[in-house]
C-alpha cells in the first residue's frame, strides 16, 4: 500500500517543481522530432533496431551545440529536450543511486542505463506515464500486432525574458536565441543526421526521418543549392559544346 501511494514516476515530482517556477519567466520553444520507420515486418522492438535509435539519440544529445541548447533552458524544463521523449529512453533507465535498493522515484528515463527492460515493459511505462500520442503515432501498429512506427521528440525550452521585460528586449533576446539554434541545426545537428543515416543506411533495419524548427528551412536551401549546381553545370556544358560546334564564342 504504501508504494502504491507513492508518486508513480519519478517525472511527476519534476513536474510539480516546474510548476513552481517564476510563472513572469517566457521561453521561446524550439523542437526536434525523429521519425523512425521499420524496414521489415518485425517492427521496432526488437534488440537491434531499438539499439540502433538510442545510438543515434545519445549520439546527438551528447554534442556540445545540443548541451548548449539544453543549458538555456530553466532548470526543471531540461528534460523536455535531454533526454526527451522517446522509447529507448525507457528501454534503457538508469538508477541514481546503486548502492542502495531501487524506488520509483530513484529511476531515471534517460536511455542511459546498463542493462534493456523488456520491450512490452518500456512500452508499459511509456502508457503509463502518459507519452503515449507522442511517442507512438497514429496507426503505427500493424495489422499483425508489430510496431512499425515510432517518434522521439525533444523541445528545447530556451529561457528568453520576463513579462516585466520591454517588447524590444523581448524580441532581440527571441531573435538571437532562434539565430543561435538556427547555426546549431545548420553547422552541427543536421550534419551529423544525414552523417548518421547515410553512413548505415544499408546495415540496418530502421529509416530515420527528421524535421523540426529550422530543418525544413535548411533542407529547402540545400536541395535549391544542388539544383542550381547542376544547372549551372549544363549550362556549361551546352556553352562549351556550342563553341566547339560553332567555333565562336560570342555565335554560341
Amino acid at each position: 500500500e504504501r508504494s502504491q501511494q507513492q508518486p508513480l514516476l519519478h517525472a511527476e515530482n519534476e513536474q510539480r517543481r516546474a510548476g513552481a517556477m517564476d510563472p513572469t519567466v517566457m521561453h521561446q520553444v524550439m523542437k526536434i522530432r525523429l521519425m523512425y520507420r521499420a524496414k521489415t515486418k518485425r517492427g521496432l522492438l526488437f534488440p537491434e533496431a531499438l539499439a540502433f535509435i538510442r545510438d543515434l539519440e545519445l549520439r546527438l544529445r551528447d554534442q556540445p551545440g545540443w548541451q548548449s541548447m539544453c543549458n538555456k533552458s530553466s532548470p526543471w524544463l531540461r528534460r523536455t529536450s535531454d533526454p526527451g521523449f522517446s522509447l529507448v529512453n525507457h528501454v534503457w533507465p538508469e538508477r541514481r543511486s546503486r548502492d542502495q535498493p531501487a524506488h520509483r522515484e530513484d529511476i531515471e528515463f534517460n536511455g542511459r542505463g546498463l542493462e534493456p527492460l523488456p520491450a512490452v515493459a518500456a512500452v508499459a511505462l511509456v502508457h503509463a506515464r502518459g507519452l503515449s500520442d507522442i511517442i507512438f503515432p497514429r496507426d503505427s501498429v500493424s495489422t499483425d500486432g508489430h510496431v512499425q512506427y515510432l517518434r522521439s521528440e525533444f523541445e528545447f525550452k530556451l529561457r528568453c525574458c520576463t513579462a516585466d521585460d520591454s517588447m524590444a528586449v523581448q524580441k532581440k533576446v527571441q531573435t538571437e536565441l532562434k539565430q543561435a539554434f538556427a547555426e546549431f541545426v545548420q553547422n552541427e545537428l543536421y550534419p551529423s543526421l544525414l552523417q548518421h543515416a547515410k553512413g548505415r543506411r544499408e546495415e540496418t533495419l530502421v529509416d530515420v526521418f527528421w524535421d523540426g524548427n529550422d530543418i525544413e528551412t535548411l533542407e529547402l536551401w540545400v536541395a535549391l543549392r544542388s539544383d542550381s549546381t547542376l544547372a549551372v553545370g549544363s549550362a556549361l556544358f551546352i556553352f562549351c559544346y556550342l563553341s566547339l560546334h560553332t567555333g565562336s564564342v560570342l555565335v554560341s
